[in-house]
């Protein structure tokens, strides 16, 4: 059940998790009846409204076909709103929104905008009034229409952003409601529901449900990773500066721990919608997991027996360390969850050949040479019926205070990046086995990989940092002034452009954030590079989608940093990038 908004004039803060809930809670429902009621109620609870109208239009009209919190008298009035009049329910504002299609928000709706004179804002005073558009492919769904007669200004930029992304999930549900229902019909005329047919429908769903809720989480971690970059590098930067008997230390690494596990739960949203970028080296998995051996016993907890069976050597596979390492810790956690008595927790690697016999019951599977990672419990097991949906996002038989169900749909989707192949056995009552099995390179690991913990590094070029967020261009700058650059600072490309046609020193590297006001960093960066041909380019991004379309992605020698950054990663790689020839050259 959902309660009304609270009526005591104050909004609670927009809940990542919650938000995402929301989306997936939506996503789900197929039954066009319930889909409205339900988008109808999400919105209600997380926009900060008292009432609010969905409206569809239907032969030229606009209809309500859900509401929320509405009284009886509003009932009569709604049952059906002309096109053309603009006396019932604001609509003018709904038809000037049809019309345009564009977001109506009024702080004040008694004193601003086209409508103060409209017969219902008259009538009834409302403070805050927002209105917008759902389309599908630039067509018109429908309206959603709230209203909070408490507080101006209750729609916030924030609240609009995520309405706003909720507005295209809700827009794709409708759609996806409609084709069920046409699905549904043509099965009952034809009498051809059989299995296959539901199957692949079902997979249809899981796919754009997938794509949907993964695009929301990508426009939520963009602002997200801007707000932790700060917050992570501070804490660094504060860090490194108190000495290690200062009570303090343990204030600040508390809240970087905070902040580090916000992040982790961000790159779990990237990862599972396949759009967070991974960094490929030649890496040992038996190194991985000697390193992780003491994290891995803590996580589990004293009351589990842990087994790491990793004495025998294994080839070398490519991976991205942190990736590997988030697997582990995932795997870890869900086995400690399926062992509330205690039990036995079994990491163990072995070098395998794939052969035809194996290849012919499993057709992804390319014959070949393979590490496996083998992680087991002795826990409680998953039943049969469970296991096809245990990789699903949101997925979890968790409390739910315990689990966002996001575990496994990571692993699963790092498996997948990385080229490998996941397979679960289990019994009721009888534990849990994954196998994972990652392709071998006949690579060596070189001596630099092996080694990165050397002292941040100075530098005494000039830098030109164009980063339109000021708290994260602010902590790049005094990380950097800290180690001897010299720098130019830009919140935008055109301010960046000022002060390079009026700056008479050499610029030899641009830090610039792949997403800026007015024009991107890859724009930015072709036009500056006539200018300066010889300086050097780094990329920013919170959201990895802005690389990954980027033209410039698979260039070699094009460089990118994701957020949330820390002052001593970025202090290496720009490190890196000045003194290697061939690093950050591309446009």
């Amino acid at each position: 059940t959902h309660k009304p908004p609270s009526l005591s004039g104050t909004l609670q803060e927009v809940d990542l998790v919650t938000v995402l809930r929301a989306s997936q809670t939506i996503s789900e429902e197929i039954v066009l009846s319930n889909l409205l009621k339900e988008i109808m109620q999400i919105v209600i609870q997380n926009a900060g409204a008292q009432k609010g109208y969905l409206i569809l239009e239907k032969n030229d009209s606009l209809f309500i076909e859900a509401e929320g919190h509405i009284n009886k008298k509003d009932i009569k009035v709604l049952q059906s709103i002309p096109m053309e009049s603009s006396s019932d329910l604001s609509a003018g504002i709904v038809n000037y929104v049809r019309r345009t299609m564009e977001i109506v928000v009024l702080k004040n709706a008694a004193e601003e905008g086209l409508f103060v004179s409209d017969p219902y804002v008259t009538e009834n005073h409302p403070k805050s009034i927002l209105c917008i558009p759902i389309l599908k492919q630039k067509k018109l769904n429908g309206i959603l229409y709230l209203e909070n007669n408490l507080l101006t200004d209750a729609f916030t930029k924030e609240r609009l952003e995520v309405l706003s992304l909720l507005a295209v999930q809700a827009s794709i549900s409708l759609e996806n409601a409609k084709l069920y229902e046409d699905v549904e019909q043509r099965v009952i005329q034809l009498q051809m529901a059989d299995e296959e047919q539901r199957r692949l429908y079902s997979q249809l769903i899981q796919s754009q449900k997938m794509e949907a809720v993964g695009r929301l989480a990508g426009g939520v971690a963009h602002d997200f990773n801007n707000i932790l970059t700060t917050i992570i590098g501070y804490c660094e930067l504060t860090n490194n500066r108190l000495s290690e008997n200062d009570p303090l230390r343990e204030n600040i690494e508390t809240i970087w721990a905070a902040a580090d596990k916000a992040a982790a739960l961000t790159r779990q949203l990237l990862t599972f919608s396949r759009k967070q970028l991974i960094e490929m080296k030649v890496v040992n998995l038996n190194e991985i997991i000697k390193n992780m051996g003491k994290m891995l016993i803590r996580l589990i907890g004293e009351d589990i027996g842990v087994d790491l069976k990793i004495n025998r050597p294994v080839g070398n596979i490519p991976a991205d360390p942190g990736q590997l390492e988030q697997i582990l810790m995932n795997l870890a956690v869900n086995a400690r969850d399926a062992m509330p008595f205690g039990g036995r927790f079994t990491v163990e690697t072995k070098d395998v050949y794939l052969d035809e016999n194996f290849t012919r019951n499993h057709e992804e599977v390319v014959i070949g040479n393979y590490v496996m990672l083998k992680v087991s419990d002795t826990g409680e097991g998953i039943s049969p019926e469970l296991q096809e949906k245990i990789f699903e996002p949101f997925f979890t038989t968790k409390e739910k205070e315990k689990g966002t169900g996001l575990g496994l749909s990571t692993v699963f989707g790092i498996v997948k990046q990385h080229n490998a192949h996941i397979f679960v056995n289990s019994e009721k009552d009888r534990g849990t086995t994954f196998k994972i099995y990652f392709p071998v390179v006949d690579e060596s690991i070189s001596e630099a990989e092996q080694s990165d913990k050397e002292k941040i590094p100075h530098g005494s070029e000039t830098i030109l940092i164009v980063e339109d967020e000021t708290t994260v261009r602010q902590l790049i700058s005094e990380t950097l002034k800290n180690l001897g650059y010299n720098l130019l600072e830009a919140g935008s490309g055109d301010e960046a452009l000022g002060l390079i046609n009026n700056c008479a020193q050499d610029i030899h590297l641009i830090l610039t954030d792949m997403i800026l006001p007015g024009m991107k960093g890859p724009e930015l960066i072709k036009t500056i590079k006539p200018k300066l041909p010889d300086a050097k380019v780094i990329y920013m991004s919170g959201y990895t989608e802005d690389i990954i379309k980027s033209e410039n992605y698979s260039k070699e020698g094009v460089i990118y940093l994701q957020k949330p950054l820390m002052p001593s990663i970025l202090a290496r790689k720009l490190r890196e990038v000045l003194d290697d020839p061939g690093k950050g050259v591309a446009a």
